[in-house]
């Protein structure tokens, strides 16, 4: 028998051994299960596999690379996207320290994002709002859910950089963030952080479609808005927040901060932020930063406290301060609670001073309201200069929504107003407003204005405005306004109608210049309804004159405007009417006559224009209108008669045209009916004729059919055609112009020698056109589609060129196009009847976009014999312009490839004045650049001429050009023959042109025996006319040209003009920019006579130096006696120095002698006697005086050439005190004189300015000096 006990215990030892078998096991699961964490967590293999797994788990995350373990996590290009959220980071760090959990805490060593990328659109979040619609709403706790942490956790180092964040149309962002944090049960410290460039930027305007839906709704009244907004609390409730973690921040900075809300910029830089939260108790201990606007700039500083519960009480301080000398100091308190009264103390010191008082209670309805504001200067911006500014002003304003005072007073000040007091009391409720009160004074004058506006269902205002001297000018500089006054003003608005009544006027002043008077009653409302008693405006003597009115049957009105320059300078002549309206309002006639005499406006000019005319309704519309004018000229249109008469009636009506002009004459019967419904009109044209010119009339086939459809907005025309002998221009079939539709206008037999009429007399045409246009348009075609041909036959052109013709005749003339918004073809073949052809093709793709570029251009042998006709029998021109191009690129960047030749030239013609034999051209295009390769021969030998083009951008161009070779002759004789070697370079752009180089001129014969007409200086005052007597306004070239240019004079350059036979020789440097012309250089006379006193003088020295103007050169000529024919061996000549405007004429001789004695020797060869005084004496006077007259257009013609006017040399007064003197006038009202005693040697300067037509007042310097005033009388 078992023993009991020892059964027990062995059942006993069975018992533990399967305890400690299944303790073993639970030991080793959670050891597996340990190490495995470990493994996954602490590897990079386990990092790895769980990424993976994540992703499959979680299809919204993607990871692009991951490596290291949770010590040394890297995650590259993590992605999560779910319905209106997209979150990316372009690259993390994450770094956990293990041996934090043996000290009791989680320790992050280090965790850093960049590229950190957060976009959210809230209208495609998916909610579970509809599932909810229905059900009650919870209660809400007040009681606070405390968030805390098993373990501490420590954040060691944080880095986030560029990180942005886009609500709908929000956006958030930072460049960067740095700082470290603890977490202890709910309380989270925050270490010293930073954070740069910190951005909210709110949208301008938010694009929300449930504001459109209101938009659209049907208008509120004002009153009803009033009453929906403020017939309870803006605030009745708010609810506890509890935050279930509290934060201590003890020193957060930051720069380069923005807020971007209204429109507007706000800067932030040096921010500091320190604040705790306690539950829902949030206190800042200090926010403050310096803040930069377009407003202003300063320092601002925030401390306070609010708690989120109860009454929401609040306690805050804001202070502020203005950078700058002239700063402005705010303090701000508020004190209350948003569910109660909050109060507001401002004080405002500095550059600005005002004090505010303010209360209000949000939590009652009607919005409890008391303000007050005085100071002595608030000005905006409030740093820098002022746009508006408020001096010694007072507000008040106090009471609720639907009864409430305001008053205010103070003196304002902005650009538009640079001083205006202004004293205002009034009271009002949520329907109306009653002005007590309200004076307006400004510097010219004021007014006053009293009486009440009601909004409730209508607009209504009754109104009593008093001016007082009011002058508007300071506002309204080009058109200023004056008014002194009164008037009273009521009336009603709204969608549906509205009136408007103007009593009790009494107004004068003046506007834009010319005075103004209006007095009487007048009234006007939507339904037509017109009164006015004694209602007269005359302004400038324009008057209007209204009286009676529409509901009585006798309004009647008379306009008589003489000055109408008063609404246009450039308008004159006068309008004169006379306006009846008779009959009831339902059935009234009016009778119209009206007259404009002499108008002139811009670019139109009318002699005369009557308008008679009478139109009644009783049912239908009828009535009679005349219509005359006479002389109508604009640019293009002169009419010299027109007059149109429309009588009839709606049903019923006829319009006849009858129009005599130039180019255009034009006589038409218009016949037309309207339904009783008032939906379609239609009419014909049974007669028409246009008139273009001697023989070059055009009529109608048939009667033109004519509809419009007044419901569906359709017009139709029908098919008809215009003749003119056996030429036609046909509308083929008939056209309804609505938003779809076609035409095809065809050209029959079109004789071009009808067109001689409407083009200038230069250009005759001959032959005959055969074309067709046919046009589509539909609203999906952006452009319509148009096919067009010409054909012509015998097409030959004149072209009138100086006096002779140059005769182009066709045997080939073709132009096809076609245009729709896919693609524009324009081809086109001319032949010239045996002297070559030109045909071409261009293609425009998509030229509504990007107008891609295609085609070509070929020219095949066209002979220069085409221009033989304006050459003379003996002389010709042969060669021969080929060219073959293509183009493609875009209409706005061409490419062309190709090249232009011009070769076996032959030219002889004497007309030229050039002697050019021949000319080689060649230009090759290579896309976006050319090459220019010519050779021009002459009798000397070659030009060479080459050159580049560069457009690889077009708006950046480039080109340039050389020129240079052996010499060229320029014959335009007899005035001058040259011959002229080039060494020229030119380079353009889109903005200038340069042109540098040498000029030499190693030959030249300039004979002048006068000045050309081209020399006369042009008068300052000259305004040049067009063809209708109007200004035409000089023309401002884009182009600045630019030159440097080396002109140099051979030893065979010969002058022969004015009595002057030498040669020249010299350098010139030619400079011209915008600043103007320069000349700088010498130019030498070596040799030369001079014909002057009956004598021919030699040019023994001659000089002219250039350095500055081209007008101012410097003069030092000497000119003396043949020696052969003047006794004693002595040197007698003349002496020109100085500037060429102000030149210094002297008689000189060696040995030195008296004047008259040198000029004794310079005109006779010989001396004077002095046994025979008396006699020379006289004998000198008669030489000089013949002296002065010989040479008397020559000194004059000097004078010119040098810019002085009138130059004369002359003799005056008598006997012994006789002189020579030469004078001249600088300026239209200064004359020059220096006079030279002829037996005293005195010389006496003089300068006479003409005050008044014969009032002078003369200075001399001689001898003595003498003012005088000088008056001149006639007898």
């Amino acid at each position: 028998m078992k023993n009991p006990k020892r059964i027990s215990k062995i059942k006993k030892i069975k018992r533990i051994r399967k305890w400690k078998i299944r303790s073993l096991v639970v030991l080793c699961t959670i050891v597996f299960i340990i190490v495995l964490l470990f493994t996954f967590i602490y590897t990079s293999l386990g990092i790895k596999v769980i990424s993976r797994v994540l992703e499959k788990v979680v299809p919204e995350v993607h990871i692009g690379h991951v490596t290291g373990a949770l010590n040394n996590l890297e995650i590259d290009d993590f992605s999560f996207t779910m319905n209106g959220v997209d979150v990316s980071v372009g690259k993390s760090k994450l770094s956990l320290s293990g041996l934090c959990l043996i000290e009791g805490k989680i320790c992050i060593k280090n965790f850093e994002a960049q590229d950190v990328s957060v976009n959210i659109n809230t209208a495609n979040i998916s909610s579970g709002d509809d599932e909810i619609t229905h059900s009650e709403p919870e209660p809400k706790s007040t009681e606070r859910f405390v968030l805390k942490t098993p373990l501490p956790i420590e954040l060691r180092s944080a880095i986030l950089n560029n990180v942005n964040v886009n609500v709908d149309q929000m956006h958030f962002g930072l460049s960067t963030f740095q700082g470290r944090a603890t977490w202890i049960n709910e309380l989270i410290y925050v270490s010293p952080t930073t954070a740069m460039d910190v951005k909210a930027i709110f949208p301008d305007t938010i694009d929300d479609p449930h504001l459109v839906t209101k938009e659209k709704q049907s208008p509120q009244a004002i009153n009803e808005i009033i009453e929906d907004l403020f017939n309870k609390p803006l605030i009745s409730s708010l609810p506890t927040v509890n935050i279930p973690l509290d934060f201590h921040v003890s020193h957060l900075t930051g720069t380069g901060w923005q807020l971007h809300m209204g429109g507007e910029d706000y800067f932030f830089n040096d921010v500091v932020i320190e604040a705790n939260t306690n539950n829902n108790l949030i206190e800042a201990r200090l926010v403050e930063t310096d803040a930069k606007s377009n407003y202003g700039n300063g320092h601002i500083e925030v401390k306070g406290h609010i708690k989120l519960g109860e009454q929401w009480p609040i306690n805050a301080t804001i202070n502020g301060k203005t950078d700058g000398k002239k700063f402005t100091e705010l303090n701000s308190q508020f004190d209350g609670q948003l569910l109660g009264v909050l109060s507001n103390q401002t004080n405002i010191k500095g550059n600005n001073q005002a004090k505010i008082r303010a209360k209000i209670n949000f939590s009652e309805k009607y919005l409890p309201i008391t303000t007050k504001i005085n100071g002595k200067h608030l000005q905006w911006p409030l740093e820098g200069k002022a746009d508006y500014q408020l001096n010694d002003f007072s507000i008040d304003l106090s009471g609720l929504v639907n009864h409430y005072n305001f008053n205010a007073e103070g003196n304002l000040f902005s650009k538009e107003l640079s001083k205006a007091y202004f004293n205002v009391q009034s009271d009002g409720t949520n329907e109306y407003l009653n002005i007590k009160n309200a004076n307006v004074t400004l510097p010219q004058g004021g007014f006053s204005l009293l009486g009440k506006i009601n909004w409730l269902n209508k607009l209504r205002w009754d109104s009593e405005i008093k001016f007082k001297q009011l002058d508007l000018t300071q506002w309204l500089p080009t058109y200023p306004i004056k008014l002194d006054g009164q008037l009273v003003t009521h009336g009603i608005y709204d969608e549906r109608s509205w009136a408007i009544n103007l009593n009790n006027v009494d107004l004068t002043g003046d506007i834009n210049y010319a005075p103004l008077q209006m007095n009487g009653d007048v009234s006007v409302n939507s339904n037509q309804y017109v009164s006015a008693n004694n209602f007269n405006v005359n302004w400038g003597n324009n008057i209007i004159k209204l009286n009676g009115s529409t509901k009585k049957e006798d309004l009647v009105a008379d306009i008589n405007f003489s000055n109408l320059n008063i609404f246009d300078s450039k308008m004159s002549g006068n309008i004169i009417g006379h306006f009846i309206a008779n009959g009831a309002l339902e059935h009234p006639t009016v009778n119209a006559d009206i007259k404009v005499n002499k108008l002139l406006w811009q670019d139109i000019s009318l002699d005369q224009a009557t308008l008679n005319g009478k139109v009644s309704y009783h049912d239908i519309v009828s009535g009679d209108i005349t219509l005359k004018v006479k002389r109508l000229v604009t640019n293009s249109l002169t009419i010299n008669n027109t007059n149109i008469e429309l009588s009839g009636n709606e049903q019923k009506h006829n319009l006849t045209l009858n129009m005599v002009g130039k180019p255009l004459s034009n006589q038409m019967v218009l016949e037309g009916s309207l339904n009783k419904k008032r939906s379609e009109w239609q009419g014909s044209i049974p007669q028409a004729i246009v008139m273009l010119g001697h023989k070059n009339d055009w009529k109608i086939n048939n009667p033109i059919k004519l509809n419009y459809n007044i419901t569906r907005n359709l017009a139709q025309i029908s098919a008809h055609c215009w003749l003119n002998n056996k030429s036609q221009i046909c509308l083929d079939n008939d056209v309804i112009f609505a938003n779809k539709g076609k035409a095809t206008v065809s050209l029959n037999n079109i004789d071009l020698s009808l067109a001689n009429s409407l083009i200038n007399n230069q250009t005759n045409m001959a032959g005959y056109i055969d074309g067709k246009i046919n046009i589509n348009w539909d609203p999906k075609f952006k452009i319509p589609d148009i096919i067009a041909y010409l054909d012509g036959k015998n097409v030959y052109i004149k072209q009138q060129i100086a006096s002779q013709t140059l005769p182009i005749p066709f045997d080939l003339f073709k132009i096809n196009a076609d245009f729709n918004d896919k693609q524009a073809n324009l081809s086109w073949k001319f032949g010239f009847s045996n002297l070559g052809k030109f045909s071409g093709n261009l293609r425009i793709s998509d030229p509504v976009k990007e107008k891609r570029l295609s085609g070509q251009v070929d020219i095949n042998n066209i002979s220069l014999a085409m221009i033989n006709p304006l050459l003379n029998d003996n002389e010709h021109a042969n060669g021969f312009i080929n060219s073959n191009l293509k183009f493609s690129g875009s209409l706005l960047d061409p490419y062309i490839t190709g090249n232009f030749d011009l070769e076996h030239s032959e030219i002889k013609a004497n007309q030229l004045p050039v002697d050019i034999r021949s000319i080689m051209l060649d230009i090759d295009f290579h896309g976006k650049s050319s090459d220019l390769k010519g050779i021009m021969k002459t009798k000397a030998g070659e030009i060479n001429i080459n050159g580049k083009a560069n457009w690889q951008n077009v708006d950046n161009w480039n080109a340039n050009v050389s020129v240079k070779g052996q010499a060229i002759s320029l014959n335009m004789a007899p005035l001058l023959t040259m011959q002229i070697i080039p060494d020229i370079r030119v380079t353009a752009n889109q903005h200038q042109l340069d042109l540098d180089g040498q000029v030499t001129i190693p030959k030249a014969s300039i004979k002048i025996e006068s000045l050309p007409p081209s020399t006369i200086d042009v008068s300052s005052d000259e305004v040049i006319l067009d063809d209708h007597l109007r200004t035409v306004k000089s023309q401002n070239y884009g182009m600045a040209i630019n030159s440097h240019v080396l002109v140099s004079l051979g030893e065979d350059v010969t002058i022969d003009a004015y009595g002057l036979a030498a040669n020249l020789q010299g350098k010139l440097f030619v400079t011209q920019s915008a600043k103007g012309t320069t000349v700088n250089g010498q130019i030498n006379i070596p040799k030369g006579r001079f014909h002057a006193y009956g004598q021919d003088l030699i040019v023994r020295k001659g000089e002219i130096i250039f350095a500055g103007p081209a007008d101012q050169p410097r003069l030092n000529i000497e000119a003396i006696r043949n020696q052969d024919s003047i006794d004693d061996n002595v040197t007698a000549g003349i002496r020109v120095t100085g500037l060429a405007d102000e030149p210094k004429v002297e008689i000189f001789s060696n040995p030195t002698m008296s004047q008259q004695e040198a000029l004794s020797y310079l005109l006779r060869g010989q001396g004077l006697n002095s046994d025979e005084q008396g006699d020379n004496d006289m004998f000198t006077a008669l030489l000089i005086g013949l002296g002065t007259a010989q040479t008397s257009n020559l000194v004059g013609d000097i004078g010119n050439t040098f810019g002085i006017k009138n130059l004369s040399l002359d003799t005056q007064g008598v006997g012994n005190n006789q002189k020579v003197v030469v004078s001249g006038y600088l300026l239209p009202n200064l004359q020059l004189k220096y006079g030279v005693g002829i037996f005293d040697s005195l010389a006496v300067f003089t300068l006479r300015y003409r005050l008044l037509p014969r009032l002078y007042l003369d200075v001399a310097s001689g001898l003595d000096q003498t003012v005088d005033l000088i008056y001149q009388f006639e007898f």
